[in-house]
């Protein structure tokens, strides 16, 4: 007989292989594996997410207060401006810029049907006071009654012409008020400008000449009243904007769009008098009192 495992020959009396030492009796042949296709596995069963109640509950929240942003934020594009807010704010949106014209449209609308052949006291104005009045309480601001100078250099650098000091330089040179003894388009960036007076300059402003310096007096600032209403029995605010006596040189005292303001007024036993008065600037500025 043969080994069932190594194939050694022995004569079938003995319980071992004498070859490989296996016993006969133990012995349990293999059945051969069965070949599987290629790519072909277990695969592990899907499993169904489940989330949680917690989990609904966060995102349920997250999403009411992310909505109720966006909300708001959109309403409040097209929420109406304040005459305050317009001043503070001159430049807003587009859209916001449509609804401040329909309603100052709207305004004068109504301050002109009900205001009848009193223009100049506007009905949501308080009785005892007027444009005028407030024209007058203006007019009495130090701001107002103050003499406006600029004082420019006889002499200036070229590269110094990109600096916030040379404005006035340019401005008075656009009007006509100045000359130069070259052209700073043609000269290089370290030469030296020379500043004389233009003789026609003493037509129009005040000037006064230094041995360093050429002195402009533009004269005081000459309020005028553009808006005006009341905000309670004892309160009103108005908008203005001013000129100067020389008007001709008030390019040199800055930009004109910024020569606009508001004040508020106040009527203390039965005087009335303005409690503060802004320039319409970013952010504004307070000239009075």
């Amino acid at each position: 007989m043969n080994c069932p495992k190594c194939g050694a020959e022995h004569d079938g009396t003995r319980q071992e292989c004498p070859s490989c030492g296996i016993i006969f009796a133990r012995w349990q042949s293999r059945e051969p594996r069965k070949p599987t296709a290629p790519g072909i596995g277990r695969t592990k069963p899907a499993t169904k997410r489940v989330i949680s109640p917690t989990a609904w509950v966060i995102l349920s929240v997250v999403l009411f207060f992310g909505i109720g942003f966006v909300g708001l934020s959109f309403l409040e594009r097209f929420k109406p401006m304040s005459i305050r807010q317009h001043i503070a704010d001159p430049n807003p949106p587009v859209d916001q810029q449509a609804v401040w014209k329909f309603e100052s449209d709207q305004q004068r609308k109504d301050i002109r049907r009900r205001n009848g052949a009193s223009p100049d006291r506007a009905p949501d104005l308080p009785g005892d006071i007027d444009r005028a009045r407030i024209l007058s309480l203006l007019q009495d601001c130090r701001y107002f009654q103050t003499p406006v100078t600029v004082e420019i250099p006889k002499s200036f650098m070229v590269a110094s012409q990109d600096s916030p000091s040379h404005r006035p330089i340019a401005a008075a040179r656009m009007a006509q008020l100045i000359v130069f003894d070259k052209d700073p388009f043609f000269a290089n960036r370290y030469d030296t400008i020379q500043v004389r007076i233009n003789p026609a300059a003493y037509a129009v402003v005040d000037v006064f000449e230094t041995d360093d310096s050429i002195r402009f007096t533009l004269g005081r600032r000459k309020p005028e009243v553009t808006g005006a209403w009341g905000k309670s029995d004892s309160s009103a605010s108005a908008t203005f904007t001013w000129k100067f006596e020389h008007e001709a040189a008030a390019n040199l005292a800055g930009d004109p769009d910024e020569r606009k303001g508001y004040a508020d007024f106040e009527r203390w036993n039965s005087v009335w008098t303005m409690s503060s008065a802004w320039k319409d600037t970013k952010p504004p500025d307070r000239i009075c009192p």
